[in-house]
């Protein structure tokens, strides 16, 4: 019987993470990779792994650890523990990724990919009223952008050979540089310096853009803002941004809207919320006033004895939403303004309510 605990030269009462510390150093140790001159390292490997397998389990570990207390061999008929269906997870083949991907070239996987000229996104912002989140908005946008150089189309070069390989690369975009290290040689690949990934060079550049193939355009472009649309919200315009050096696609343009605040509303959601002062004696009675909406005046009864700060809800006079046409409500709150000054007949009348009241004694005093 095979003692893994020697082979892996760990202590029967290891840890699972002292077992698989263990395991990556004599990873580095034998693996055939850094050792391609000794025939023996393979061998010697094939052991680590076996007993990795066996011990880094728990429920291996423990039918093994029962077997080599009990002194009873593989070979005596009890024949080698059921090692199928077993999930390494993050055992031999993640650990060898790990350790040997920047042995074995595979970190050019790994690392950015040449650009593919793309054009710069472009942020704008524009301002709109409550009343153009009502009933939605065209509005006309000022853009500095790039597009392609008019002297050269777009190339970059005043002719047609004036585009070559790139001589670093060699036109996949990519350059990679060594280390040698105390496990072996490591690569690292990066996007090529000399093209900035491009894979091409411009050897006779064009005057006006400097062989970019781009050159600053002002324009004027037209966005449709959506009824509904809520404050900071933005609009993508999709290949309204920079043109791409020499042929490259166009970026995307944003429009990011800001909502102007009204003096007349608040806005909280598909709601409008308004303020409106009436007279105390207008509270008391009740009766009928008219209020302001994001359409024009309103209509709004209001019942007798109406309260400070009380309020009324108009429905469907709100912003729409968004993704449907449904609209919110208008919410008046009512504020009752008590006059500091009143005239010698209103003094007189009120005197002589409030007399009555106390003869009367009895329930409100404006229905005596």
């Amino acid at each position: 019987m095979k003692d893994y605990y020697a082979i892996l030269n760990v202590p029967p009462d290891s840890t699972e993470d002292s077992i698989k510390k263990r395991y990556r150093e004599l990873v580095k140790q034998y693996h055939p990779d850094l050792n391609k001159n000794n025939p023996e390292t393979a061998k010697k490997m094939t052991e680590v792994n076996e007993a990795y397998e066996t011990l880094s389990d728990p429920e291996k570990k423990r039918r093994y650890d029962a077997l080599r207390q009990g002194g009873v061999s593989y070979n005596d008929g009890v024949g080698m523990p059921d090692f199928g269906g077993f999930d390494f997870g993050e055992s031999r083949g993640s650990i060898f990724e790990d350790i040997f991907d920047v042995f074995r070239g595979r970190t050019t996987t790994r690392q950015n990919r040449p650009a593919n000229n793309r054009g710069a996104d472009i942020e704008l912002s524009v301002e709109i009223s409550l009343k153009d989140v009502l009933t939605g908005v065209k509005k006309q946008i000022t853009v500095d952008r790039l597009e392609n150089c008019e002297t050269c189309k777009g190339k970059g070069t005043k002719s047609e050979s004036g585009v070559s390989t790139c001589s670093n690369c060699k036109g996949t975009g990519y350059a990679q540089s060594e280390t040698r290290t105390p496990f072996g040689v490591m690569f690292r690949t990066t996007t090529c310096p000399t093209c900035q990934g491009e894979g091409k060079q411009v050897k006779d550049p064009c005057s006006n853009c400097k062989g970019t193939g781009t050159e600053y355009k002002r324009r004027q472009v037209n966005v449709e803002i959506p009824a509904g649309i809520e404050d900071g919200m933005r609009i993508r315009l999709s290949d309204e941004g920079h043109k791409g050096k020499r042929g490259g696609t166009k970026g995307d343009l944003y429009i990011r809207v800001n909502i102007k605040s009204d003096p007349a509303f608040t806005r909280q959601g598909k709601d409008l919320i308004s303020t409106t002062k009436i007279p105390y004696y207008t509270a008391i009675l009740g009766g009928e006033i008219v209020v302001n909406s994001l359409e024009g005046s309103k209509k709004l009864n209001l019942h007798r004895g109406t309260q400070h700060k009380e309020v009324y809800t108009i429905k469907g006079i709100g912003l729409p939403d968004l993704k449907s046409s449904k609209r919110g409500d208008l919410k008046v709150i009512i504020e009752v303004e008590i006059p500091k000054n009143i005239s010698s007949d209103e003094e007189k009348l009120l005197k002589e309510i409030t007399h009555q009241k106390k003869e009367a004694n009895s329930g409100p005093w404006w229905k005596v």
